[in-house]
């Protein structure tokens, strides 16, 4: 049974447990103070993105008001309604913390329409005054901005929209804001705190998964620009150890959770990671990596002096997470994060391997050697835990594997389609059989 509905029925079995004396009061206050955060999860989920709606729709309206209006006014008139959706906003966050309505449906409407005010008052005053600048600009300054309103009202909705504001200010600054890129990871650190706080709370709740999604957007937008500020070869590294280190940190995290939706870094660590043994596992793919004409950061004019340390450290700073994660997996036993969590070791391997014999045809080998074995163990380990869901992922990967094997070889078409329908007939017979030991989960 999900646990959210357990708890709410629990919840509303206490009262009569206790009249009917099978419990006593101190027992069904622990209870009660145990399960009340799950069965408010899904709640306070509801409550987050409705919240968000209506002020996306309010804000949206007001716009809309205003613009209809907007080429009669003065300039000082453009001013004065540009800024007043922000003083309003600042002044239902003030009303937010005073009666101690932080982390609610308040704080997060307000949170959100706070940071959505800034970035349109920014461009507006920017607009009327005629106010130079590039979309970089004006990325940089609105997530500047809009940093203290995380902490102040606790929204999550805020902190996810400032993620994206960061993230897309890094993804355009190469196109001239190439100086100031240096700051995206210390930035995003000042957020540190709060991402603890959260999980502390509860990490399993609906706030805890949109923090995850923000969590692993930040790791693709780092990931990237550590990608131009690196060598073209040395590059090729990133990509897997960001996403190793997600799977890595949604294992080590979240070990209780109870479905996909309460671990969000497994899941999409799990996908990015199978995604890229797909990738990994073409010739193509490991002839580009091993040309010296790889693509790097070299090729862009005005590139400022540092880059180069400033990819190092980006290099550094995924791989000492990736190592320290899976160190962390091991220590706690948890010997099943190695089935995805060695794909850096594996493509480090597989490079060593191709450089030494001046061939690609090693690491495309070793990487379908590597991916299969790991959806073997995958396998194996969803039946043993009657997990139907589990092993119907891992059965789908070991096929998409097999089948890019065969679409990318010279097998005749008659022994291609009789082993898509082995396959599918393995497929079949394994959910049969669980299904019928009654083992689903």
């Amino acid at each position: 049974m999900n646990s959210r509905v357990f708890a709410r029925k629990l919840l509303a079995e206490l009262p009569k447990l206790v009249s009917s004396g099978v419990l006593d009061e101190d027992s069904s206050l622990k209870l009660r103070e145990y399960y009340e955060p799950k069965a408010a999860d899904g709640a306070n989920l509801t409550v987050l993105v409705f919240a968000a709606l209506g002020a996306l729709l309010i804000g949206g309206g007001l716009i809309l008001l205003v613009a209809h209006n907007w080429d009669e006014l003065g300039r000082h008139a453009r001013a004065v309604l540009s800024i007043l959706p922000l003083l309003f906003c600042q002044i239902m966050s003030l009303w937010v913390v005073l009666t101690g309505r932080r982390g609610g449906a308040w704080s997060e409407g307000t949170g959100i329409a706070w940071h959505l005010t800034t970035g349109a008052a920014i461009a507006l005053i920017s607009q009327t005054y005629h106010i130079g600048g590039t979309v970089p600009d004006f990325l940089f300054g609105w997530a500047l901005l809009t940093i203290p309103v995380t902490y102040l009202i606790s929204s999550v909705g805020a902190f996810s929209l400032w993620v994206l504001t960061w993230s897309a200010w890094q993804l355009s600054a190469f196109a001239g804001q190439m100086e100031f890129s240096w700051l995206f990871w210390p930035v995003s650190l000042i957020f540190l705190p709060y991402i603890m706080g959260v999980y502390r709370d509860n990490r399993y709740g609906g706030r805890a998964a949109l923090v995850s999604l923000a969590v692993v957007a930040l790791t693709g937008a780092g990931c990237f620009s550590s990608y131009l500020f690196l060598k073209g070869q040395m590059s090729v590294y990133l990509a897997p150890l960001a996403a190793t280190s997600i799977y890595l940190m949604g294992v080590n995290c979240f070990k209780e959770a109870e479905n996909p939706r309460q671990n969000p870094l497994l899941s999409l660590g799990a996908l990015a990671v199978a995604i890229l043994i797909l990738v990994f596992s073409y010739e193509d793919i490991w002839r580009h990596v091993m040309s010296r004409y790889a693509y790097s950061f070299r090729d862009f004019k005005g590139a400022p002096g540092w880059w180069t340390p400033y990819g190092y450290a980006n290099f550094a700073l995924f791989l000492l997470s990736w190592t320290a994660l899976l160190f962390g997996a091991l220590k706690n036993k948890v010997y099943h994060a190695l089935s995805f969590g060695l794909l850096p070791a594996a493509v480090f391997v597989s490079w060593l391997l191709n450089k030494s014999m001046a061939s690609y045809f090693p690491g495309v080998i070793i990487i379908n050697i590597y991916g299969l074995a790991a959806g073997v163990f995958l396998v194996t380990r969803a039946s043993k835990a009657g997990s139907i869901w589990a092993l119907n992922r891992a059965m789908a990967f070991i096929a998409t594997l097999i089948a890019l094997r065969f679409f990318d070889s010279d097998l005749s078409i008659l022994l291609k389609g009789v082993s898509f329908i082995i396959i599918g007939a393995i497929f079949l017979a394994a959910n049969f059989k669980m299904t019928r030991k009654g083992r689903v989960k």
